[in-house]
């Protein structure tokens, strides 16, 4: 049997291992799979994220197998569209000059939201349950899908415009 400390460890490890996994994956696939479109596969995974964190809430404690795999999925499914949002959606958006300046603006912008979850996160769970805390990153997955939705929509409409 392992130990949980072990399992603790695999788990640190194994989170950012997948979540590179995840982005390298979304490059291709936007690349390759939908031709140079970004919005499709971040809203693909981002769903998949919720669907995953979902997931992960309702997993007994004490079946850490499963869990392990169901973190990995999140750690993929959270690298990818992050990847895609902060470097190459704002990259299509912006101007060759102006590229560099809205990415950064973009990641910045990214980074004040995360530091405002881990506050946000920690209030809800202290003040209400991990239940609440789940509730709160199903539905940023939610929310952030549904924003890259209407990215894609309107990518598409530019599209078809030309």
């Amino acid at each position: 049997m392992l130990s949980i400390r072990l399992v603790l460890q695999v788990k640190a490890i194994a989170f950012p291992v997948a979540g590179g996994l995840g982005a390298i994956f979304a490059g291709w696939a936007s690349d390759k799979i939908f031709k140079n479109r970004r919005a499709p596969v971040a809203f693909i995974m981002l769903v998949l994220l919720a669907i995953s964190c979902y997931l992960y809430r309702i997993v007994p404690g004490d079946n850490w197998v499963i869990s392990l795999i169901i973190l990995l999925f999140i750690g993929f499914f959270t690298f990818g569209p992050h990847v895609l949002m902060v470097a190459a959606i704002p990259a299509d958006f912006g101007s060759r000059k102006a590229a560099s300046s809205v990415t950064g603006f973009i990641d910045a912008m990214g980074y004040l939201g995360a530091s405002l979850t881990g506050v946000g996160t920690g209030y809800l769970i202290e003040k209400f349950s991990w239940d609440a805390g789940f509730c709160f990153w199903i539905f940023g997955a939610i929310f952030a899908a549904i924003m890259t939705l209407v990215i894609w929509i309107y990518k598409e409409r530019a599209i078809i415009d030309n």
